[in-house]
């Protein structure tokens, strides 16, 4: 969903590790999984200051990101679970 007037970060093909799969047998070991994430922000006052305080850290988005999905397991590939 385009957000008018919201910038963006995107990190694309992600791979990360996790539980997916509807079978017994999916279940048991951590499968690879690629991930794509787009952020709407307002970067305004950043791009004004060049600060990082003022951003988001990219490094930090990338790390959570990892840690949440790895952490997580599910059934179906097709689950969403940031909103």
């Amino acid at each position: 969903m385009k957000r008018k007037g919201a910038d963006r970060i995107i990190i694309k093909d992600l791979r990360v590790r996790s539980i997916v799969g509807i079978n017994e047998w999916e279940q048991d070991k951590k499968q690879e999984v690629s991930i794509s994430l787009t952020l709407h922000t307002d970067l305004k006052r950043a791009g004004t200051t060049d600060r990082i305080e003022d951003t988001v850290d990219y490094k930090v988005l990338k790390k959570k990101s990892i840690e949440t999905v790895e952490k997580t397991g599910f059934q179906l590939i097709e689950r969403k679970f940031f909103y």
